[in-house]
């Protein structure tokens, strides 16, 4: 299965997940988990927008973003912000708010669109 391809399934897999009412990010008790999906499939859409590109070797979140800066660049600073947000959530123990999903939301469309 080609890169891009595998980067495609995992994004629409993450979005079925947050159509779930457990994970709805506009009604969840859970939203730090609801973040981290949306991180995650931010992270495969710009994958597979890498992979479209030829460049299918990304390690870790430092890789991705000098490739984002070189290929993307108009979602680096969208990606920056998402990975701190969740980034807290899941560390820091962050509890977010109303407007931190909302942020993320936004974030995710911002990504969606440019990537």
């Amino acid at each position: 299965m080609p890169v891009d391809t595998e980067h495609e399934w995992q994004a629409t897999h993450n979005a079925r997940l947050l159509c779930e009412p457990l994970l709805d990010p506009r009604s969840t008790q859970y939203p730090d988990w609801a973040i981290n999906v949306m991180f995650y499939r931010a992270v495969h859409i710009i994958d597979k927008a890498l992979a479209c590109r030829g460049v299918i070797d990304v390690r870790n979140h430092e890789h991705r973003k000098k490739s984002i800066a070189r290929h993307l660049r108009g979602c680096l600073g969208y990606f920056q912000a998402f990975e701190e947000l969740s980034r807290k959530t899941r560390y820091e123990v962050m509890r977010p708010t109303r407007t931190d999903v909302e942020d993320a939301l936004q974030l995710l469309s911002n990504i969606e669109r440019g990537a």
